[in-house]
């Protein structure tokens, strides 16, 4: 007992020491700006500058994209702050301690799945230490911590680990169906705490289904029919309806036509971004890491090249391999199956980016379980194979060690990511941005012209330039920036950074900021490009006619700027639009008509939790109590200046 007690303490002195070793190699990274995706999701936080209360809060929940817009985690940037701009180390530090609290949770899981299945998993007190250290310490790991937004990504993957954990120690104590029951609820409460953190948290009862059919099958053999039958049921059900769902979403009318490509083309270029994550997982790079892979060529034949059909055909036998063999080697079943199954939803066929690598975050378990149990199940060589392992985990530590540092310097980051990708369009915007930032504006304008000039054929390049130009004089061009944005915006794939583009630049013209570079006619024929262009037109035309609209209020043009608006309702109507086209009524004394604007919006259906948060449609109730306030009979009746 005294000798347990002993190893246990030793063991819990090195995950200490371990959690310690990697927050002093990653504390260098903590300095590193917000990036990315990081500014359109942490700016709703302008939304509680005024101050915290349930209202402001509600707004805020509700400003996040989606229906239920990952709640847990944006409530948990407000542990850092309530105000922006904000300052990104706060973050960033929080962001590192969830990473190490996932660590514990999954030394936690391996320990528990080893006394699960003592025949298959490595009995030895160092697995799940060295195995958690792996995971803790991979290089692919930095950009989920580092892209502070992706806290979604962590929190969810807290959720994951705490359900399967509990999942796991519940159905080996389970003596009947009760029990059984327990287990299942433990898990179906953590997939919906890991959903309302990010969606792929429904993933979780797929994950359960993984253990089942490899590490935990022993476990369920020695269960009753009607136990075996509840817990297999519990996660198939959930998993089958998930990929329903999916199936769902990705065959809608016009589900990819913000994409350079569609459904198939998708799927055939995921079997390279996938085989590219197992190859970085097992070889991982010093560099080519990053956020950046917006650049990653798409494959649209199956045969051209014939490595994409060779792929997936490898991908077919692997997972027929699990299934079928997942009993025999139960270790191996369990790394394909769960790094397939992680992926399940970010890489399929959802119309989502190509490439992003903290979508590895859980899924590189897979693989890593299965080297550090090989390791530490090498037979006679096992001294061998732990030596081996050990190298690696060295050589994860060492890469994370240099990588954090360049996460922490800005100029260093944009620099090396503009070099490492120059094709990438968000890679070279976010060197110019940090040019600009610097006051380098004549270098910013020369590195976004110099990358369209490339062949990144995005409008946002040299719209972006003209907006530098505007409101920095001192930029010289050898082109015309209006014209080269004018003439790439007929061409241009969509991108929302267009659009915020068009947004800066249409203040500027209707402030006559600099009516050299920019005039509210030359704003308006670009606008108008960009509703010729078919791709902005289907995706973004309520989002541009209200830009008009704008444009148009500000010239006290009321019959214009009810065209705009109204066309904009056409295309995308929401209770909001509907209550700013009631107020340009108001604002004309235009009373009937804005009140049936208002009606209008109140008769559109709001999804349940937006309701729930910050219900739109309270506001056009309060519009239309003043308005009969107001506007009664009575009042009307009072002649003018009594």
């Amino acid at each position: 007992m005294n000798e347990l007690s002993s190893k246990n303490k030793i063991i819990a002195t090195g995950l200490v020491a371990l959690l310690a070793l990697y927050f002093c190699l990653v504390q260098s990274a903590l300095s590193g700006p917000f990036v990315f995706d990081d500014f359109p999701n942490l700016e709703n936080l302008q939304i509680l500058n005024n101050g915290l209360n349930s209202h402001s809060l509600g707004r805020y929940l509700a400003a996040f994209t989606g229906s239920p817009g990952r709640p847990i985690a944006a409530l948990s940037f407000l542990i850092n702050d309530y105000a922006w701009p904000s300052n990104p180390y706060g973050f960033k530090y929080t962001n590192v301690l969830i990473h190490l609290l996932n660590g514990v949770l999954l030394f936690g899981l391996l320990r528990q799945l080893a006394k699960a299945a003592p025949e298959i998993m490595p009995q030895s007190p160092l697995w799940p230490l060295l195995t958690s250290a792996a995971w803790l310490f991979h290089p692919l790991q930095l950009s989920a911590q580092m892209l502070v937004v992706q806290r979604m990504t962590l929190l969810s993957a807290s959720f994951c680990l705490i359900g399967l954990w509990a999942y796991t120690a519940l159905l080996m104590r389970a003596k009947n169906a009760p029990g059984v029951f327990m287990a299942i609820a433990a898990l179906g409460a953590c997939t919906i705490l890991a959903f309302l953190c990010k969606e792929n948290g429904t993933l979780l009862p797929l994950l359960a289904w993984v253990l089942n059919a490899t590490l935990l099958h022993d476990v369920l053999a020695g269960k009753s029919n009607l136990m075996q039958h509840l817990t297999r049921a519990a996660c198939i059900i959930p998993s089958a309806m998930l990929f329903a769902a999916i199936a769902y979403m990705a065959t809608r009318p016009g589900t990819f036509e913000s994409r350079e490509f569609g459904l198939m083309e998708r799927l055939m270029t995921q079997t390279h971004v996938l085989a590219d994550y197992v190859r970085h997982i097992l070889i991982p790079r010093l560099s080519g890491s990053g956020i950046y892979f917006d650049d990653f060529p798409v494959y649209r034949t199956w045969t051209q090249p014939i490595s994409t059909l060779l792929l997936a055909a490898g991908i077919i036998a692997g997972l027929v391999l699990a299934i079928v063999k997942g009993r025999t080697f139960p270790i191996l079943g369990f790394a394909i199956l769960w790094f397939f199954a992680g992926h399940a939803m970010e890489s399929s066929i959802l119309d989502l980016e190509l490439y992003f690598e903290h979508r590895n975050y859980l899924p590189l378990l897979g693989p890593v379980v299965a080297l550090s149990a090989w390791a530490f199940s090498y037979g006679p060589r096992r001294t061998l194979g732990i030596g081996l392992f050990s190298l690696w985990l060295a050589l994860l530590m060492a890469i994370t060690a240099l990588q954090a540092p360049v996460w922490g310097n800005a100029r260093l980051l944009t620099t090396l990511w503009a070099k490492e990708r120059p094709m990438s369009l968000r890679a070279t915007q976010e060197l110019a941005k940090f040019q600009y930032d610097q006051g380098q504006v004549q270098a910013a304008a020369d590195t976004l012209m110099d990358g369209y000039h490339r062949g990144i054929a995005y409008a946002d390049l040299p719209m972006t330039s003209l907006l530098a130009q505007c409101w920095r004089p001192e930029i010289h061009s050898a082109v015309d920036l209006y014209q080269e944005s004018l003439r790439s915006i007929r061409s241009s794939p969509y991108s929302n950074s267009v659009l915020k583009s068009l947004l800066l630049l249409r203040q500027a013209a209707q402030e006559d900021v600099c009516p050299k570079t920019i005039t509210t006619k030359q704003w308006l024929a670009m606008s108008d490009a960009l509703l010729a262009n078919p791709k902005f037109l289907k995706i973004a035309e309520s989002h541009i006619r209200i830009e008009r609209a704008k444009l148009y209020t500000h010239e006290r043009n009321l019959d214009l700027t009810m065209n705009e608006l109204e066309r904009a309702y056409a295309v995308a109507p929401t209770v909001e639009l509907s209550q700013k086209i009631a107020e340009t009524l108001l604002s004309a004394g235009l009373v009937d008509d804005a009140e049936v604007w208002l009606k209008k919006g109140l008769q559109l259906k709001q999804p349940y939790f937006d309701r729930l948060m910050n219900d739109p449609t309270q506001h056009s109730r309060q519009i239309l109590q003043q308005i009969e306030q107001l506007y009664t009979p009575e009042s009307a009746a009072i002649p003018p200046g009594k």
